[in-house]
């Protein structure tokens, strides 16, 4: 069951990569952790406008799957989360951005609504979001992703990357926080080295969880 299981999510994310195989860069992360696997997609691009222009529309996607080590039928099954966002740029706002955010979990669907910031150069990334949900009892999300990739020599880079996620519910609930650190090199389209997933869940005492590994990133 658990390698039927492994055979599907791995489908999932090969069909996700082959929809996004125009793009001009579409990075894909094996990350092998002390108590499980991640999979990862991710896509940050401009549609194409009229000819050869930009659209002041942005595109994010992301698909991800964790498959934990501890299985069984009934608990620690594998996770996935699937996230589509639609930005609208102008040059005045200097970066920020309203945006329209799509999720997909395990538990269900949920549309978001809120502002987001992109800084992009050569050699570093800013993107963020803080979002609302739009549901009955909605929740805030603050999403981060910061890498920076220096150049070491000619061929080789400095490869990290933060990303920070939390969740704040309107109700009296637990919140939860993510953290998501990667140290390593970059040879062109290859990036690998150590990496470290952290989560806290609570609302005054807090459950920590940590997750631990290499990781291997290339970019299709």
């Amino acid at each position: 069951m658990k390698r039927i299981r492994l055979i599907v999510l791995l489908s999932f994310l090969v069909i996700a990569l082959a929809n996004l195989a125009k793009a001009q860069s579409v990075p894909f992360e094996i990350f092998g952790g002390d108590k499980r696997t991640t999979l990862d997609l991710l896509l940050i691009k401009s549609l194409q406008g009229k000819g050869a222009t930009k659209s002041k529309f942005l595109f994010f996607s992301r698909s991800r799957v964790s498959l934990d080590y501890n299985e069984t039928k009934t608990a620690n099954l594998p996770q996935f989360a699937l996230t589509e966002a639609l930005s609208y740029n102008i040059k005045a706002l200097k970066g920020f951005s309203p945006v329209a955010v799509l999720q997909t979990f395990n538990r269900g669907t949920f549309p978001k609504a809120g502002i987001q910031y992109l800084k992009l150069e050569p050699n570093f990334t800013f993107f963020s979001w803080s979002v609302i949900d739009l549901a009955k009892d909605p929740s805030v999300d603050v999403f981060i992703l910061s890498r920076f990739t220096p150049k070491l020599t000619e061929k080789m880079k400095l490869y990290t990357q933060l990303e920070l996620l939390g969740n704040f519910p309107s109700l009296d609930t637990n919140m939860n926080f993510t953290q998501r650190i990667r140290v390593g090199l970059k040879f062109d389209e290859v990036q690998f080295g150590l990496g470290l997933d952290l989560s806290e869940v609570g609302k005054e005492n807090f459950t920590n969880t940590t997750n631990a590994g290499v990781f291997l990133r290339y970019e299709f």
